[in-house]
């Protein structure tokens, strides 16, 4: 038996790689996996395992069968064996290439393999010995090498070999490179099987264990008649499930004297197995979880532990909680923080002397990641791959961010695994605008917007762009110097137009002249022809001369004209993207709509630019609005949510509304009874209608979304929504409500935002209006116009703002449908009957909250404005949202 190591356990986690056997002590969640898959070994001489891609079948080789095959079972374990490879110089031609990259595989010693040209795998085998090597420093160890000199006598054809002496277990790993490498070399495949085959029958002491890929294993099948057994001894291993990944998480952290607190790692497990489903937009709760994701996340966060960062746990010892998991046990955070720690590690790898982060970080950007979102393969040449250096690919693939994969005769890399896509583009997205200079981050707008000329730099900013480029020189990529060359094109080309309309105006200056010149010509010419009474014919031509020079005149006018409007948009443009830069959205805003006053094409949609000003100055107004509110400033707030109003942004933008005082009619009317009665159902709580006067407020135009409570998460103020709300933490559903939240959860992140949850009186007021509406519209039959409700078909949330014809009668959005929204009151049916005639805000105590609003899987009976319904404040569900009001001197 192999003694337990004893080293000091610095981290029980691997990351993204194949663990090793000297780590199979961290290797949990198997061991069901690993007694089988050992038995089947043991019972079967040719064992085809394997499993979908990156479900850890090298792993668990490693770290738990290869011992328990040497320990328990007594076997001699050969070197894990590859069929891939190229070819080494000397080499010359080998007879079959797939047996050769095995057998070197398997030679440890220092001859050279080009020997091997020619074994075949039963000669290998069978000379293929033990032996002890000394080191300078007296150390023994001992490896596995090839000595053609021993006298083996192999077995006639045909002849039965009685089993005696030790066992050897021969593993080859990822034996799909069969197919996958060489395919030029695909007839030599059956004659590999054929070698295989035959050392199988020449050595009854042999077992041999084929790993690969599930989705390979059908390409094995033209070739299993060729083995004895017909490669039916098979074992499958399914991926990682919930409680293996408990395992795998919990155990490696006690192992280092740092636990999980209940719940802790239940929760890590649930984040890890959310999974995406094509035509789904938010990814769900799957079955598995995968391994490397795992490996990176406690990886990452054990890292962060043994670093003491603020806010995550303590001294050695204490329990991992759910603070230390929200800091740093976030999949995507752990899967940057790895990136971004192997970029800084391979950036002082001696290797990448001369190669810059912003290199490093552009070629995973443009080579290694697809414009689709996906992993792409760059092929290695034999100084660098992509343009990066082959030195420091190396040091990437140290750091297992990246591989290299062999395929028809060539070397390719790829991204360890595809999860870290998202991560890579967020963090790159992150860096690149604090990173670049003006020069640089314009060039990348103007690439990015298709080299719209409307963009390039002119006058002062360009001579600063080219002095920038002067002191920089080595930092200019080839897109920047395009784009500079580019600026000096346009420039080139303005100056040519500007000495062409000089040239011009001389010229109209001369046929001005030329003009004058005439008519006193054609004075003289008419005295003379009045003298000699030939005066007409010369009249009328001298006529047509001179009209001819001024409508020449006036067009070169006009066309000046256009030129100075249309360098002034772009001057005025240029300024726009300035101003932005140094956050003045509002004289952005001014300069954009003085632009469009040009009336020339400059290259880009203006209007388009105008509202995504107008959605973050409108933004930043509201969250300046939010805080002084937070403070008690309520009059300078209500500034500030009225700037933000003023600028009409997009209705997507959380700005707020405002509600006047007054007198409105609270309850169910006529119409609302009607409507119900058609569905059979008991609207009884919304009765008695009775008249309500409430005090001016401002309510949010639309529920408070996904991004607007990540603020507030971020920021200590609130708890994250539960999982179930799997879009939380998807940035593209930044902009739907934010859901699977409880009552008290809505409460705090209103109560951070400066304000507070509606009553049910200021909900239905900022629905209904005083006219007695019976939906935020009107009295109009819902459709898919409107709202997001059942009969629209859509079956999942919609981003805020996405129905601006159902506003209310203040604006206000999606009151009806999407998401149903928590209020601050609690529910009491007959509250209605001798509730407060002036700002009523609900029974003093209940045991449910009220909901107001519907949702998308109601029709329209429940999507009224007097609709009422319930939920425990302590409980979530994923329908649920809320929108926030701030009220006057609160």
């Amino acid at each position: 038996m192999t003694t337990p190591s004893t080293d000091p356990i610095t981290n029980p986690y691997v990351g993204p790689r194949t663990f090793t056997e000297r780590e199979g002590r961290f290797f949990f969640g198997r061991e069901r996996e690993a007694r089988d898959l050992t038995a089947r070994i043991v019972s079967e001489r040719l064992l085809l395992f394997y499993a979908p891609s990156g479900a850890g079948k090298s792993s668990l080789l490693y770290a738990r069968v290869i011992p328990k095959l040497r320990d328990e079972e007594r076997f001699q374990v050969l070197p894990v064996g590859r069929v891939s490879g190229e070819l080494p110089a000397g080499a010359g031609a080998v007879d079959n290439v797939y047996a050769f990259n095995l057998m070197t595989s398997l030679h440890q010693g220092d001859e050279q393999s080009a020997r091997l040209a020619h074994v075949t795998l039963s000669d290998f085998l069978a000379r293929l010995a033990r032996e002890t090597v000394i080191a300078a420093d007296g150390q023994r160890s001992w490896r596995w090498a090839y000595k053609p000199e021993l006298a083996v006598e192999l077995p006639a054809a045909g002849a039965v070999q009685p089993a005696t002496g030790p066992r050897f277990v021969l593993v080859i790993d990822q034996f799909e490179e069969l197919i996958t490498n060489h395919p030029g070399r695909w007839r030599e495949r059956e004659a590999f099987f054929r070698q295989l085959n035959q050392a199988l029958l020449d050595d009854p002491n042999l077992w041999v264990v084929l790993t690969l890929r599930e989705d390979y294993v059908a390409a094995l099948d033209p070739y299993a008649e060729l083995t004895f057994n017909r490669l039916r001894a098979r074992f499958y291993m399914e991926r990682m499930d919930k409680d293996a990944a408990l395992d795998a998480i919990r155990r490696p952290a006690e192992l280092g004297d740092r636990p999980f607190a209940p719940g802790v790692a239940e929760q890590l497990v649930d984040n890890l197995r959310l999974v995406r489903v094509p035509g789904q937009e938010a990814p769900i709760p799957g079955q598995y979880v995968e391994p490397v994701q795992l490996q990176v996340v406690c990886y990452e966060l054990w890292e962060n532990l043994e670093k003491g960062i603020e806010g995550t746990g303590g001294t050695e010892g204490t329990q991992i909680t759910f603070d230390d998991l929200a800091e740093a046990g976030d999949v995507n955070r752990a899967l940057t923080q790895f990136y971004e720690e192997t970029l800084a590690a391979a950036l002082a790898d001696p290797a990448a002397a001369g190669v810059s982060e912003r290199q490093l970080r552009t070629w995973f950007d443009k080579e290694l990641i697809t414009e689709a979102d996906t992993r792409g393969l760059v092929h290695q040449d034999e100084a660098d791959t992509g343009g990066l250096p082959n030195g420091v690919v190396r040091a990437l693939q140290r750091r297992f961010l990246v591989r290299g994969e062999a395929r028809g005769g060539d070397t390719w890399i790829e991204l360890v695994h595809d999860r870290f896509v998202e991560p890579i583009r967020a963090s790159n997205a992150a860096w690149f605008p604090q990173h670049l200079s003006a020069l640089q981050r314009q060039a990348a707008l103007w690439d990015e917007q298709g080299r719209s000329p409307g963009l390039l730099l002119r006058g002062k900013e360009l001579v600063m762009a080219e002095q920038w480029e002067l002191e920089h020189e080595r930092e200019i990529d080839p897109h920047e110097q395009a784009f500079l060359e580019a600026c000096r094109a346009e420039r080139a080309r303005a100056e040519k137009e500007r000495k062409s309309a000089e040239r011009e105006r001389q010229q109209n200056r001369l046929i001005r002249m030329l003009g004058i010149g005439a008519g006193v010509v054609a004075i003289l010419a008419l005295a003379a022809a009045i003298w000699a009474g030939k005066s007409s014919a010369e009249a009328s031509r001298q006529k047509r001369i001179a009209v001819t020079a001024q409508a020449t005149a006036e067009a070169n006018a006009k066309l000046a004209q256009d030129q100075l409007d249309h360098l002034a948009g772009l001057a005025l443009l240029q300024k726009a993207y300035e101003l932005k830069e140094q956050g003045d959205g509002l004289g952005a805003i001014e300069k954009l709509r003085a632009a469009k006053t040009t009336n020339t094409d400059l290259g880009i949609n203006v209007e388009a630019e105008i509202e995504l000003v107008r959605r973050q100055v409108a933004t930043e107004l509201v969250q300046e609005g939010e805080a002084l509110a937070k403070g008690g400033d309520f009059p300078a707030a209500e500034a500030k949510f009225k700037a933000a109003l003023a600028l009409e942004p997009p209705p997507d933008t959380p700005v707020y509304v405002y509600v006047p005082p007054g007198e409105f009619r609270m309850g169910a009317g006529a119409e609302d009874d009607r409507i119900v009665s058609q569905f059979g159902w008991d609207n009884s709580s919304e009765h008695p209608q009775h008249p309500v006067t409430l005090d001016g407020y401002w309510i949010q135009r639309t529920e408070v979304t996904n991004a607007q409570y990540r603020r507030c998460v971020e920021a200590g103020g609130c708890k994250p929504p539960d999982d179930i709300n799997v879009r939380y933490r998807n940035p593209q559903f930044a902009t739907q409500p934010v859901t699977g939240v409880t009552w008290f959860q809505a409460r705090d992140y209103a109560a951070w935002a400066g304000g507070r949850l509606p009553t049910e009186a200021e909900w239905e007021k900022a629905c209904r209006g005083t006219d007695g509406r019976t939906y935020p519209w009107g009295n109009q039959a819902p459709t898919g116009e409107l709202l997001n409700f059942r009969e629209t078909g859509l079956g999942t949330w919609s981003a805020v703002g996405s129905y601006p014809k159902g506003a209310s009668p203040y604006g206000a959005l999606d009151m009806a449908g999407n998401v149903w929204e928590w209020t601050a009151d609690w529910l009491d049916d007959t509250y209605y009957a001798d509730s407060p005639k002036e700002n009523p805000t609900g029974p003093a105590t209940g045991d449910f909250r009220v909901l107001r609003g519907g949702s998308l899987y109601y029709k329209a009976d429940l999507v009224r404005c007097a609709k009422r319904d319930h939920y425990f404040p302590g409980n979530w569900f994923d329908s649920p949202g809320f929108r926030v009001v701030v009220s006057l001197g609160s």
